[in-house]
């Protein structure tokens, strides 16, 4: 049996608090959805999810993320722009103690902070045709050559070189910024050249 978090009182789950029947006032129907773990801290969401990481209820008119509900119910609105992030970095807690607002920079940035976002990108990905080195080249032949031959060259399609120039694939990779792409201590390499210089 769960206990109300503010005044420890044993707290029965009503079935119709937990399936979001929009009679029971938020507060009830909050209180009945999540659990809370000793050890974290973490109210741990055990209602409707949505994309099965986070909590979904019904609330101020609409469906939304349970935690922003929380946010709203105990900190007040949420201005045109901000997100309601986690510093718990448990996307199922709803503990208004452990969320924050930001812009979806700083979510990101946070996310960064603490190597949370598993993002593989460039020769890292596991199915790659190409390393870095061959992206700087293929750029420097923009403009020089149809994409069709570039494709050909590097054996790839004409579709990843659009990509390649539209940024849509390897962005990551400037000149610019050699650290972007070369191991520490490496020194960058220089495009082979298109056409053999001595004919």
């Amino acid at each position: 049996m769960n206990r109300c978090p503010h005044c420890n009182q044993p707290m029965p789950i009503n079935a119709s608090a937990r399936t979001g029947f929009r009679g029971v006032p938020l507060e009830m129907r909050l209180l009945a959805s999540y659990e809370i773990d000793k050890v974290s801290g973490c109210w741990n969401w055990i209602g409707g999810r949505r994309s099965r990481r986070y909590g979904q209820i019904y609330a101020f008119g609409r469906r939304m993320s349970a935690h922003r509900a929380s946010w709203m119910l105990n900190r007040g609105p949420i201005a045109a722009g901000l997100v309601v992030c986690h510093r718990c970095d448990n996307p199922l807690c709803v503990n208004p103690d452990h969320l924050f607002l930001g812009t979806q920079a700083d979510n990101v940035a946070d996310m960064d902070s603490k190597g949370r976002r598993g993002r593989v990108r460039g020769e890292a990905v596991n199915t790659a045709k190409l390393t870095a080195e061959q992206v700087l080249e293929i750029r420097a032949l923009f403009g020089r050559l149809p994409h069709r031959m570039i494709a050909e060259r590097f054996g790839v399609t004409k579709s990843q070189i659009d990509k390649i120039r539209s940024g849509v694939c390897w962005a990551h990779v400037t000149a610019d910024n050699p650290e972007s792409y070369h191991p520490k201590g490496a020194d960058p390499v220089a495009p082979t050249p298109l056409f053999d210089e001595a004919a």
